[in-house]
């Protein structure tokens, strides 16, 4: 089995359209990512210039290009406006195992939309990719994302302790959700 992103897998909601970044979604993603209040629980660096965005922009586009992983522009269908991105990376053909990334601007939280956007992925990952596993890594302390992880179905499997990319140790909840169950 191989994963391929070409052409590239449009979803859709009834409010949300999930498509590939564009550097149309610049500004958006320059938003977001500019300042560490928009992700507390995450350790990424902040986007100094628009150039940083960018810069992302090309990266995330490259590896999806590559087959390496799958994100998606989370938009507002009314508006094609970006509010949020989802991914599936770190895949493993051989396990058949996939891990989730996501992340919305704080202005469109609390409205159910993430919930919305990760149920069309989970279909994605379990009906067409075949992904027998799905794994969310998310600080230990973040309430509001392991509530949706186990509004969506994922269950608990543990707690590790990982170094980020700041060099900074990090508490993460590791939660699952496999196939069967999906």
């Amino acid at each position: 089995m191989s994963y391929n992103f070409n052409p590239f897998p449009l979803l859709h909601t009834d409010r949300l359209c999930l498509r590939k970044l564009s550097m149309n979604d610049v500004d958006g993603i320059y938003e977001y990512h500019r300042t560490k209040q928009h992700f507390p629980y995450v350790d990424m660096p902040e986007h100094q210039s628009v150039e940083d965005s960018r810069h992302y922009i090309n990266k995330m586009n490259k590896g999806v290009d590559e087959n390496k992983w799958v994100i998606w522009a989370i938009t507002e269908a009314s508006t094609n406006s970006i509010i949020g991105t989802i991914s599936l990376w770190n895949l493993s053909e051989d396990d058949r195992k996939g891990e989730l990334g996501y992340g919305l601007h704080p202005a469109h939280t609390g409205k159910g939309l993430m919930a919305e956007a990760l149920e069309e992925v989970l279909h994605y990952g379990f009906h067409t990719m075949g992904l027998e596993t799905i794994e969310a890594y998310t600080n230990k302390d973040h309430q509001r994302s392991i509530s949706l992880l186990e509004k969506c179905g994922f269950s608990k499997i543990k707690t590790i302790s990982e170094k980020g990319p700041s060099g900074e140790y990090l508490q993460l909840a590791v939660f699952e959700k496999t196939s069967d169950n999906g």
